[in-house]
């Protein structure tokens, strides 16, 4: 359609007017519609369809992950979402699922321990790290 508004543009069928660009049609064009002038457009190539996007796969919540430690995962997602639900903010602003995923794999016992994993500084560490190896403690399955 931009194509055939261009043809027009340049035929002198219509004309580009006021601020906002608004198309209007010109004298010549009266002769056009009263079917005493042909108009006459070249057809635009066919473009070949663009391949839909294929979307990204999600990876999976648990994926790559033993039974025992996906279960302790989805635990640490469920705190997660309540202290983002708490705090207003995206889940993902709390900790990035490979950080909870690596957090269910290596089961830190201590603050320092909890501090070598990947996606947790020194600021993650103080406002969050009690309440994660709570989280661990009182995860079902685990052993305080």
């Amino acid at each position: 359609w931009r194509g055939v508004i261009r043809q027009l543009l340049a035929q002198g069928l219509l004309a580009v007017e006021g601020d906002y660009g608004t198309l209007t049609l010109t004298g010549a064009s009266a002769a056009v519609l009263r079917q005493q002038r042909q108009v006459m457009l070249r057809s635009e190539p066919e473009r070949p369809a663009r391949p839909a996007k294929a979307a990204k796969p999600r990876r999976a919540a648990a994926a790559d992950l033993p039974v025992a430690a996906a279960g302790l995962f989805e635990h640490l997602r469920a705190w997660r979402a309540g202290v983002a639900k708490e705090q207003g903010v995206p889940a993902y602003v709390i900790f990035h699922d490979s950080t909870l995923r690596e957090i269910a794999a290596t089961r830190p016992a201590s603050l320092a321990d909890l501090g070598a994993v990947s996606g947790i500084g020194e600021n993650k560490l103080a406002k969050y790290g009690e309440q994660v190896l709570a989280a661990l403690s009182t995860a079902p399955g685990q052993q305080a």
